[in-house]
């Protein structure tokens, strides 16, 4: 069976592994299948081990979607859009100052990247992140100022907020929801 079944096929297989394994004890054969569901109930019981740590909501966890949040940051620093990218999940949505941008890709096709194009820098002079675990998912609050200089001379500095959800898989921390705003800095 493939990995990520869900917990009522689980549950069930599970089920039916332990009244397999009795006709078994009665007698009868073990068939492949019935090795094939003791086999995944086994896989299912080590996978909910290994993600028990993600569960106590532990230090290397939320570094992790720490690290996920500061590389996009980062990312945004060197004008990569492939590397903003990469902290993404495929089912990811944006949201920015109010409007859904859809997923990561249609972000940033249509408005990130068309965007840094015009950049010359862009700069974080204050940010700090606040993070939150439940499980798989982290819940991220970061406060920070920016700065962007455009290749024209203009320069345009904001006050910004963005949450954000990330959840923890196989290719690690991923954000599956963001949303940013800014605002003109108070004078």
């Amino acid at each position: 069976m493939k990995k990520g079944i869900n917990w009522l096929v689980a549950a069930g297989l599970a089920f039916s592994s332990t009244a397999l394994g009795a006709q078994d004890h009665h007698g009868h054969s073990d068939d492949g299948d019935a090795g094939e569901a003791k086999e995944h109930v086994k896989e299912v019981h080590a996978q909910r081990s290994s993600h028990a740590e993600h569960d106590s909501g532990s230090a290397h966890d939320m570094s992790g979607a720490g690290a996920a949040l500061e590389a996009y940051r980062d990312a945004l620093v060197a004008l990569d859009l492939e590397a903003a990218g990469a902290v993404f999940a495929e089912d990811s949505l944006v949201f920015e100052n109010g409007k859904a941008e859809g997923s990561w890709a249609d972000y940033a096709e249509h408005h990130l990247g068309p965007e840094l194009g015009h950049f010359h820098s862009f700069a974080f002079p204050t940010y700090e992140i606040e993070l939150r675990q439940h499980g798989h998912f982290a819940f991220g609050t970061e406060r920070y100022t920016y700065r962007i200089e455009l290749h024209d001379g203009r320069v345009i500095e904001r006050d910004g907020v963005a949450t954000s959800v990330l959840r923890h898989g196989e290719d690690g921390w991923k954000i599956i929801s963001y949303h940013s705003s800014s605002r003109a800095p108070k004078k």
